[in-house]
């Protein structure tokens, strides 16, 4: 089989050993979609991936367009603002507590600048056209649009409440999960959604499809909360310099990924799917995705891996590239010079270093919960689940009892100190008293497994 994908392949090369093996019929699929006739160049779609594939896998390449992000990084340097200039500067910032020494870790820093890095990704993806939001004068305004999104998409209000946008079809006794065609249209969110916990393959694609990139916080520490955004910042600005050619906009080729997949082939026949495989493989995996390798990829049920060498198709390579201590050791902050990244490498190695810290225990990442603090802080306007809510948001029976009201068991001498009724909250309820009591029913992300945030921002480019 063609992959792994190996280090500086080029796009003829992408183009036969992976877009037309694992996609024979890629230009069928095309053609048949009705929502991808909305593109101009949709038929050239394969030559943009196959054009994207052989860029990701030169690293090199990839880094010299991330340079004039590390300018607006700079840039963006408040007064008195300062980031580590040497490698010793930064180590308080950039080693997990579990490995520091005693004096290191005292340190204990995350950068709250980490919002330079942010806010430059934004603006840059706005102008760009991602995230139902533009730019002007400045200012940011919501490109009010209408969408589907998930089956079991919901709103939250700040007190943390869930309400279902489209709810469960009723057939006979039982309850579904609504279809397609019977989904609510929603508002869609402006801004970059924060993904809390492990989105699967098909929960990827509505964001895929209406041109959301977005803060990757369940992938993993080496993953890297920002690799994806940073993948796309480098294309589009190659493409907008004409260093790769691409026959489609970023952003119609970005959404065009939320509709196109493939079952893991056989060694032949490229498209089937062998019989009882548990391994698939998405375009979205293909080109931003790669596993590490052959193991992780069998674990993460794709096909996709990178091969001994790694290329940047692998958020994991790429991230622990650019965090990479041994470059930070060998090199320093130049003023004058923005080639080495050095302000994105720290601002990078700053928020690895706080999930790998929570991913160890350390720090409590707390996803979940995170997300409902914060919306009992009323910082968050909506949740939009992914596509297992149904297992996320339950309905649980909060039985209250008035503080001051006691209970005496029937066997209970008089004058013995009463037994006071605790308040209990629970999935399943059942209270032997007596005592009036007052239930009802609420909804919660107690257990979600994950879901998609979009946190409210100020609209102000900083």
């Amino acid at each position: 089989m063609p992959f792994p994908v190996t280090q500086r392949m080029s796009v003829p090369a992408f183009q036969r050993d992976i877009i037309d093996h694992y996609w024979p019929n890629l230009d069928q699929a095309i053609a048949g979609n009705n929502a991808l006739k909305t593109i101009p160049y949709a038929y050239f779609l394969p030559f943009d991936y196959a054009e994207i594939g052989g860029f990701l896998s030169d690293p090199r390449r990839v880094e010299r367009f991330l340079v004039p992000l590390e300018r607006e990084i700079r840039a963006k340097l408040k007064s008195g603002m300062t980031l580590p200039a040497t490698a010793a500067a930064a180590k308080p910032y950039t080693t997990p507590s579990k490995f520091a020494s005693p004096g290191v870790s005292s340190a204990n820093a995350y950068l709250k600048a980490h919002k330079l890095l942010s806010n430059a990704l934004r603006k840059f993806e706005s102008e760009s056209g991602f995230n139902h939001e533009k730019i002007q004068n400045g200012k940011f305004f919501d490109d009010a649009k209408t969408g589907t999104l998930f089956s079991t998409a919901a709103t939250a209000n700040a007190s943390g409440l869930v309400k279902r946008i489209t709810p469960q079809v009723k057939e006979g006794e039982k309850f579904r999960e609504p279809k397609p065609a019977e989904l609510a249209k929603v508002a869609l969110p402006k801004g970059v959604p924060t993904v809390v916990g492990d989105l699967d393959a098909l929960a990827f694609n509505p964001l895929l499809r209406h041109g959301y990139q977005f803060k990757d916080v369940g992938a993993g520490a080496y993953h890297g909360e920002y690799t994806h955004r940073l993948q796309w910042y480098a294309i589009t600005a190659a493409a907008a310099v004409h260093d790769i050619f691409l026959f489609n906009t970023p952003l119609d080729i970005y959404k065009s990924m939320g509709y196109l997949s493939a079952k893991a082939p056989d060694t032949d026949g490229g498209g089937v799917i062998p019989k009882g495989s548990a391994q698939q493989l998405w375009i979205w995996q293909a080109l931003f995705d790669t596993a590490e390798n052959a193991d992780r990829a069998v674990a993460l049920k794709t096909l996709a891996c990178q091969g001994g060498l790694s290329v940047y198709t692998c958020p994991e390579s790429m991230n622990k590239a650019l965090i990479s201590s041994e470059f930070l050791e060998r090199n320093a902050y130049d003023a004058n010079n923005c080639d080495n990244l050095w302000c994105l490498r720290i601002l990078l190695a700053t928020r690895w270093k706080k999930r790998f810290d929570q991913s160890e225990g350390l720090g409590g990442l707390g996803g979940v919960d995170k997300v409902s603090t914060r919306m009992m802080n009323d910082k968050t306007a909506a949740v939009i689940s992914s596509a297992s809510m149904q297992k996320e948001v339950k309905s649980y029976k909060e039985v209250t009892v008035p503080k001051t009201v006691f209970t005496t068991p029937a066997n209970q001498q008089p004058g013995v100190m009463p037994i006071k009724i605790k308040t209990v909250v629970n999935e399943v309820k059942r209270v032997e008293t007596g005592t009036a009591m007052q239930t009802k029913e609420m909804r919660t992300l107690q257990d979600a497994g994950y879901a998609l945030v979009w946190y409210l921002r100020n609209d102000e480019v900083r």
